[in-house]
């Protein structure tokens, strides 16, 4: 699992923040196919489901498409609806 995916779900804004601010991958995926924006609204860690929300506004529509698609495609639609 990668750090961000940690950190996301372990609720650890800090360093979801640096890995963010550092370009780390925010479409990387854990083996069950949930990024760190579902890790986090999983676990309840409202602080990093918003830096993470952030931080796909300032990014290109291409990344938001794939991070977003990723997402309702393996099942986790609800649990984005209900974080935003």
């Amino acid at each position: 699992m990668s750090a961000l995916l940690i950190a996301a779900e372990r609720n650890y804004v800090d360093v979801v923040k640096r890995i963010l601010d550092s370009n780390g991958s925010i479409s990387i995926r854990n083996k069950d196919k949930k990024t760190a924006l579902i890790l986090a609204a999983e676990k309840g860690n409202s602080k990093v489901v918003s830096t993470i929300i952030d931080h796909l506004e300032g990014c290109s529509e291409d990344i938001k498409q794939v991070v977003m698609e990723q997402d309702v495609s393996y099942g986790c639609s609800s649990t984005v609806v209900i974080c935003l």
